[in-house]
């Protein structure tokens, strides 16, 4: 069952607010599923002209973000299930 402690992500929200566990998965995936479609289509960006590197640095960058995101929201997850997820991954 997931938590309803409420996650401190100032990334989505804003500076300090406080976001409900389902709202950030939501955004968690949907920025997760914009990742996947960049990825997806570099394969069709030309790699002359420096735009597919563009694309590969914008993409560095989101995942980089999204990873910023996690660590900083993971500090509103209580310590059982910091634990219990390290343990997992």
């Amino acid at each position: 069952m997931a938590s309803q402690t409420a996650i401190r992500d100032p990334h989505f929200t804003g500076q300090g607010s406080m976001m409900d566990p389902a709202k950030f998965y939501h955004q968690f995936e949907q920025t997760v599923i914009g990742l996947q479609e960049q990825i997806s289509q570099l394969g069709s960006i030309a790699p002359v002209g420096g735009e597919r590197h563009d694309a590969t640095e914008a993409i560095q960058a989101g995942i980089t973000n999204l990873t910023q995101q996690v660590s900083d929201a993971s500090d509103s997850i209580p310590r059982y299930d910091q634990r219990h997820y390290s343990e997992v991954w």
